[in-house]
This record gives structure tokens, C-alpha cells and sequence, in this order.
């Protein structure tokens, strides 16, 4: 009968036992499962854990091996990398990871270290996968650099590429526009780089990476916004910086002309509106011989004025030859108020001093031809052209490139009259 009372209890003990219904669900960290009936579960995670069933005060166990978690980094290509530059991080993941976690890509130090790792691209996935990852633009140039992926659901590091990875710093620069000196009727600047870091040989560009040139001096620049760029010989690409150049225009001027109302009536006006240079300004009539603050030249008889305007800087505008006209028909008056007898034609030489090259101005009111000589203080002809007129205004370039420096006399020939006029060469 007791064998009978004992074998009925080992009975319906063990159905009880093995009539709970046991789901080991495995969460992603260490720990353990309970059923609603007091049946546990626990474990430790990638080891082998055991399953208990507790009835009362009766235990069943059994060990069983829980899947590993594992996360192994792929490889790295592209090395050597660009401070700043995206890296895609490929990586197997073994095990179980809950759905809300996140794969991040670490970066080492220079020498492999992860002491203090910086974070550089995340991906929330449960599985295998690809991280697109960014190297910071501050990392400094390495060769002996690596990157692990972690997870977080479970917590965990994986194992670290195995292959060195080289990151070299961005180039960086300095860059300084500076005005050109000269004078003419336009300005120009130039911007000129002064680079450091980066590697090897360094190439330059001032149109926002268009295009590049070996040499760090932009010139010759006219008003505009620069975006200014350094490529070093990884390819690696500086910040940019914009210079804009926004220097003064040179001299011009505008002129409003107010007739004599006879040849004889020196009542003549010529009004001089300048701008760019400086902005304050004096005025010649003579090619810069005299000057004044007025702008304004009052009492003129008829006849062709040589009008340069200079600021405080010493930059001058070009000289513009301006007639005035006689109310009354041509004149056989003056130039610059001095008379001459050229039949109704006037005369007048600028710039005077000249250097490289002066020119001759004069009316004429037939078509004719002109003898233009020069000669030095001794006498001796050091140029000579023959030229036919057009009515009206008449220009006329001597290039004095040959002519040495020094006071010359030149004349102005047509039929019977001559005049004649000193210049300076300079």
C-alpha cells in the first residue's frame, strides 16, 4: 500500500511539475523569468544558464546554453581618412537585441585606445548592419586609429576592427586682401593664403572650390565676394572663407559746359562732378599743371581744357580734354587761355609732364593735313608724323617710349599756321 501511496505522489508530482507551461523569454540582460504558477527561469547572459522548475518545495533542473552576443566590426575602407570625413562602418551582430536598440560607432584615440571613445554615427537596428558614421573635423593626424561598435539593449562592446585606420587633419589658412597702390581709373586687389596643417603640397582656390592653382596669391582681383579654399595632397579640404573686396573706384569725373557767349567773352564754364577715390578732390584745367579745391572753373574764354581731378591719396583721374564752344561760331582764340592763330582750330597737349605717351587735341573745321614736330633744346627733330584732320574734334597719340627725358617744343602745322607748345617727358 505505501509503495502504492509513494508511486501515486511521484505521479502527480511530476505531472504537476511538467503540466506548467514554461516560456523562457529572453531578455536582453541578465536575469530571470517567472510564470504565474512560481515556476522561474534565470540566467546570465552568453553563458550556460539553468532552467529551475520549483513545485512546492520539490526543484528540477536542467542546464542549457543561452545564444551568445556577439558584435564584430567589418572592414574599414578608405583609409587614410579626412578629418571630418564620412566613414560607413559595417558590422555582424550574433544574439538577441530588443527593438528599440541602438548600434553606435566608436572611434578611438590616435593609438587605439578606448578609454574615452567619441561616438561617430548610430543605427537603431535589432540585427547586422551598416553604420554611417562621420570622423570629427578636430581629430588630429593619426595612423593608429580604430573603431568598435556597442550596443545598449543588451549593453554591450563589440570587438574592435583589425586593422589600423589613418586620419590626417584638415588643412587650415589664413588669408589677407590687400588694396593695390596704383592709381588709374579702376582699382584692383589681391588675397593672398598662408596655410597650415594638412599633408604634403597644398593647392589653392578663391571661386568656392571651381577650380584650383599651385600658387597661394590670388591678384589682380576686382570688387566681389571670394570663398577662399585649401586642398592638401589627401584631398582633404580646408573651411572655407570668404573675403569680399570692395575697394574704392578710381577717379572719374563728369562735366557739365557752359558755352562763351563770343570769342572774345571769357565767360565760358566748366563744371567738374568727380566721385571714387578718396572723395575729396582738387581740380586742374591744365592737365594738372595748376590745381584747385573748386570744382567749378569759371571766367573761361572758348577753347579745349585739359580736366584731372587728384584726391588727398595723390590718385589722379585721366586728363579728358573739354571745349567750350563760342555762342557766336568757331574762334581763332586760346588754349587754356593763352591766344593762337590756327584758323578757328585750338591746341592743347595732355598729360604735360607725359611719360610713355601724350596726346594731342586740337579743332579743325576742314578736312586737312597736319604736321605734328617735335624738337629738343638744341634744335634736333626727335619726332615726326604727318596726319589728316577730320572736322571737328581731333586726337592724336604720340607714343614717347623712344624720347628721352627732358623739355622738348613741339609744333602743330597746317597750310601757313603753326603752333607750337612745350612738354615735359618725365
Amino acid at each position: 500500500m505505501k509503495r502504492y501511496i509513494f508511486a501515486l505522489l511521484f505521479l502527480v508530482t511530476t505531472s504537476l511539475l511538467w503540466a506548467q507551461t514554461l516560456c523562457p523569454k529572453v531578455s536582453p540582460t541578465s536575469g530571470g523569468y517567472a510564470t504565474g504558477t512560481g515556476i522561474t527561469l534565470s540566467w546570465t547572459m552568453g553563458e550556460t544558464y539553468n532552467t529551475t522548475l520549483q513545485q512546492n518545495t520539490t526543484l528540477l533542473t536542467q542546464g542549457e546554453q543561452q545564444p551568445e552576443i556577439d558584435i564584430l566590426t567589418g572592414t574599414i575602407t578608405g583609409s587614410p581618412f579626412c578629418a571630418g570625413a564620412a566613414v560607413a562602418v559595417p558590422f555582424i551582430a550574433r544574439g538577441y537585441y530588443g527593438g528599440a536598440n541602438v548600434f553606435t560607432a566608436q572611434l578611438s584615440n590616435g593609438s587605439g585606445s578606448f578609454t574615452s571613445p567619441i561616438n561617430i554615427g548610430t543605427l537603431t537596428s535589432t540585427g547586422s548592419g551598416t553604420v554611417a558614421a562621420t570622423i570629427p573635423s578636430n581629430t588630429t593626424t593619426g595612423t593608429g586609429y580604430r573603431i568598435r561598435v556597442i550596443a545598449n539593449l543588451p549593453r554591450y562592446s563589440g570587438k574592435v576592427n583589425g586593422v589600423n585606420i589613418t586620419i590626417t587633419s584638415l588643412p587650415s589658412f589664413t588669408a589677407v586682401v590687400t588694396e593695390n597702390s596704383a592709381c588709374t581709373t579702376s582699382h584692383t586687389a589681391s588675397i593672398s593664403v598662408t596655410a597650415t596643417g594638412g599633408t604634403g603640397t597644398k593647392i589653392y582656390s578663391d571661386n568656392g572650390g571651381s577650380s584650383y592653382q599651385g600658387a597661394s596669391l590670388f591678384s589682380a582681383l576686382s570688387n566681389g565676394s571670394y570663398v577662399v579654399y585649401v586642398k592638401d595632397a589627401n584631398g582633404c579640404l580646408s573651411a572655407p572663407s570668404t573675403k569680399v573686396i570692395s575697394t574704392s573706384a578710381g577717379i572719374t569725373f563728369t562735366t557739365v559746359v557752359v558755352n562763351a557767349t563770343t570769342c572774345a567773352a571769357a565767360n565760358g564754364k566748366i563744371t567738374v562732378t568727380a566721385s571714387g577715390g578718396a572723395g575729396v578732390f582738387n581740380y586742374s584745367k591744365d592737365g594738372g599743371t595748376t590745381w584747385q579745391s573748386s570744382n567749378i572753373f569759371n571766367t573761361l574764354l572758348a577753347g579745349t581744357y585739359s580736366i584731372k581731378v587728384k584726391d588727398p591719396t595723390g590718385c589722379t583721374s585721366a586728363v579728358t580734354p573739354v571745349h567750350v564752344a563760342s555762342n557766336t561760331g568757331g574762334c581763332r582764340t586760346m588754349e587754356d587761355g593763352n591766344a593762337i592763330s590756327l584758323n578757328a582750330n585750338t591746341f592743347n597737349i595732355y598729360p604735360n609732364p607725359a611719360s610713355n605717351e601724350a596726346t594731342i587735341a586740337f579743332l579743325s573745321d576742314k578736312v586737312d593735313g597736319y604736321a605734328i614736330r617735335m624738337m629738343d633744346v638744341t634744335g634736333k627733330m626727335v619726332f615726326s608724323e604727318n596726319i589728316t584732320s577730320t572736322i571737328g574734334d581731333n586726337q592724336y597719340m604720340m607714343n614717347l617710349t623712344s624720347i628721352a627725358k627732358g623739355v622738348y617744343m613741339l609744333s602743330l602745322k597746317t597750310g601757313d599756321s603753326i603752333q607750337k607748345a612745350k612738354i615735359v617727358i618725365e
